[in-house]
C-alpha cells in the first residue's frame, strides 16, 4: 500500500486519475472499518467501536459524499433541497443532482466488491 499526500487539488486529482486502485481519503473511518479490516484487522476493531458524539460529529459532508454510505446523515437535507453536487476529476468538473449522485456512487461501489 502506498500512501500519497497530495499538497494541493490538481494533486489529487492527478493521483486519483492514476490507477483504479487509488483511493481518496479525508477521515478514512469508512475506509478503515470497510477496506482496511483485511489488512489491519485490529485498526478496523478499533473503528467499529468509536463512535463518541466527538468522532461522529467529525465527519465530513465530503466523507459522507465520498462513500455515499447510507449512514450519511446529509444525505436526506440534500436530497430535500435538490442538491446539486459538484464533481472533479483531471477531465473538468460538472455538477450532478444529488438523487443521481447517491444512487449512482453506491450503485457502482457496490457493484465494485
Amino acid at each position: 500500500m502506498e500512501f500519497v499526500r497530495a499538497t494541493d487539488w490538481r494533486r489529487a486529482l492527478e493521483v486519483k486519475a492514476g490507477g483504479a486502485g487509488v483511493l481518496p481519503v479525508a477521515g478514512g473511518t469508512d475506509v478503515m472499518v470497510e477496506e482496511l479490516g483485511g489488512l489491519l484487522p485490529g485498526l478496523a476493531q478499533a473503528a467499529r467501536t468509536v463512535g463518541s458524539r466527538q468522532i461522529r460529529n467529525r465527519g465530513t459532508l465530503g466523507g459522507n459524499l465520498g462513500t455515499a454510505a447510507n449512514k450519511g446523515v446529509c444525505h436526506p437535507l440534500l436530497l430535500a433541497c435538490d442538491a446539486r453536487i459538484e464533481v472533479a476529476s483531471v477531465s473538468g468538473v460538472r455538477m450532478i443532482a444529488a438523487e443521481h449522485f447517491l444512487s449512482a456512487w453506491r450503485a457502482h461501489c457496490v457493484a465494485s466488491r
